[in-house]
């Protein structure tokens, strides 16, 4: 399979329809396995994949605009056989005590490509590529169910919930409480 590159990616309702589509498109991606995003094309795909992202938790907003990558925004694809079947994009943010952080603000893989480890790889990818510090990874609250286990086991010491440019820090065992708490 390939990585598309036309205007008409853009266009396709859900992932079926996007897979048939791609196999028509010329490949933006030269290899395989983690990649940062960094041309037009390849940030075209990262907006699809936060589409689909926020069609399947429901959410009403989108976490990855054209307007975010010229603030700031990194975001990182994994692709197999050209093909890309995970991305997470961290959002730069100025916190209240004006410290400069970047903030995990969404994840999203294929459904047949999960449970193989692929957001995690792409967490601790972004996470080096970032130099950002393991003992506090920050994130965007609400957290999806299925990337809660995956932020808590990446995480050293503690995770800080962002908001806006407001943040609180949550000792990683305290966390994982509150999520276990806030699902009842």
């Amino acid at each position: 399979m390939r990585v598309p590159i036309c205007p008409k990616c853009l266009m396709v309702s859900d992932e079926i329809e996007y897979k048939h589509h791609i196999s028509k498109c010329k490949p933006v991606f030269s290899s395989d396995g983690n990649q940062d995003v960094k041309t037009d094309q390849q940030q075209e795909i990262a907006i699809q994949f936060a589409i689909f992202s926020k069609n399947e938790t429901g959410k009403d907003y989108r976490s990855v605009t054209k307007k975010m990558f010229n603030e700031g925004l990194r975001a990182f694809i994994f692709v197999d056989k050209y093909h890309p079947i995970g991305f997470i994009p961290f959002k730069k943010v100025v916190l209240e005590d004006l410290r400069e952080i970047y903030v995990v603000c969404d994840m999203f893989t294929f459904p047949k490509f999960r449970g193989r480890g692929i957001a995690s790889d792409l967490l601790n990818f972004g996470i080096e590529q970032l130099k950002i510090d393991r003992k506090n990874i920050a994130c965007t609250f609400p957290v999806e169910k299925s990337a809660q286990n995956i932020i808590l086991n990446n995480a050293i010491e503690n995770v800080i919930r962002v908001r806006g440019n407001f943040s609180r820090k949550f000792i990683k065992e305290e966390l994982s409480r509150y999520w276990v708490e806030s699902a009842k």
